[in-house]
């Protein structure tokens, strides 16, 4: 979505200040349109199938439900939205339920508009992005200084990492969550892309360094 003239922007939080603060700092970059706002779940649904948003920047609280709970299963469907989350929330786990839910971005409600710009710009582009803080908060479980931020993984490729980490092979998992071999290959193949793990073991290594796994998980 690189070449895209206008970014179609969907504003949806609870609180009306919140979402007019956003809409007034985003509004000195032209190449983002806000076609609209919404502040409940149910509302934030039904705008994103009638305006077909390319991104959408996401509370984590509403009344009726939460935000990352909508961001899973709009990623699911062929919409092609991309989430960016907006939120108060700055600790690891909601981070992490988040980019499992299928968040591409994590920004804290503070974010200046250059940051929301640039978030924006990187999910539309097919990146990541996380804030300063967000990096800060996540640092300590990357490998390495400049390591990149922990990658998206699908809740179903949460669950290949958990068998992985039992030690089964891709058989036993297909076997043990009703899918193909094939299909079972395939996610493991996508987890050692995202991990950037060159083999089984680094798979398990790079997860547990990214929070992802507990030691506990291991045989």
């Amino acid at each position: 979505m690189a070449d895209l003239l206008q970014i179609r922007v969907l504003i949806a939080d609870d609180h009306p200040s919140i979402r007019a603060g956003n809409r007034a700092i985003l509004q000195p970059y032209s190449q983002i349109e806000i076609i609209g706002e919404s502040g409940t779940i149910h509302e934030t649904e039904t705008l994103i199938s009638e305006l077909r948003p390319h991104v959408v920047l996401l509370d984590i609280d509403f009344p009726d439900g939460k935000g990352i709970h909508l961001s899973k299963k709009v990623v699911e469907s062929p919409l092609g939205v991309e989430f960016i989350i907006l939120s108060v929330h700055s600790e690891l786990e909601y981070i992490r339920q988040a980019m499992v839910c299928g968040a591409t971005g994590y920004l804290s409600k503070s974010a200046n508009g250059e940051e929301m710009a640039k978030a924006i710009f990187s999910v539309v582009e097919g990146g990541t992005y996380y804030g300063q803080d967000i990096k800060k908060i996540l640092k300590p479980f990357t490998s390495d200084v400049g390591a990149p931020i922990p990658p998206l993984i699908t809740e179903r490729e949460q669950e290949i990492l958990f068998h992985v980490a039992r030690g089964l092979k891709s058989s036993e998992i297909a076997r043990e969550l009703n899918i193909t071999q094939f299909t079972a290959d395939d996610h493991r193949k996508s987890l050692r892309n995202k991990l950037g793990a060159r083999n089984t073991a680094g798979i398990i290594i790079k997860g547990i360094r990214l929070g992802l796994l507990d030691v506990k998980d291991l045989p």
